[in-house]
């Protein structure tokens, strides 16, 4: 969200250094460190876990006052990352079993290109245009709608391999 929108977010907190460092070594160090606490969680609790973090995060990134805030708002988004995708994947592919495993993680793995080629241009063109804290809500409504989207395009798409 953050690197097409840093004059407005500038405009806005007065400060964005750091705040796509802070992103990356959120990633680089809290990701080991959330898998290790969340290794003996079952999947379906973990996978609320990690994306309550990152609503959260996105929430708090809509409202932030200043740049601590924002910089918190940051973390909490990336704590889970890449896990989340992982525990996504395992879910899907336990939903629909693994002879049809593959095509269920083509179907998240389509979500995220989707969201990348789609989302990161129309959240930086609402973010310029409209307000750079009109941003997180609209990314936090994809983090809610996305899972039983997916869950039941998994399914369907698997029914017809």
């Amino acid at each position: 969200m953050v690197s097409g929108m840093l004059p407005e977010l500038a405009d806005g907190l007065g400060v964005v250094d750091y705040l796509i460092s802070a992103y990356a070594v959120a990633m680089a160090i809290g990701g080991p460190l959330v898998t290790i606490a969340l290794v003996r969680v079952p999947r379906p609790r973990a996978l609320l876990v990690l994306l309550g973090g990152f609503l959260v995060g996105q929430l708090l990134g809509a409202t932030a006052l200043n740049f601590p805030m924002m910089v918190l708002a940051r973390v909490l988004r990336r704590r889970g990352g890449g896990r989340i995708l992982r525990r996504r994947a395992l879910a899907r592919v336990a939903a629909v079993g693994t002879t049809r495993g593959g095509r269920a993680t083509s179907v998240i793995v389509g979500d995220i290109t989707m969201g990348t080629v789609v989302g990161v241009p129309l959240t930086t063109l609402i973010g310029q245009r409209v307000w750079w804290r009109a941003c997180s809500p609209s990314a936090s409504g994809g983090c809610v709608t996305r899972p039983p989207c997916s869950a039941s395009r998994c399914r369907s798409a698997a029914s017809t391999a």
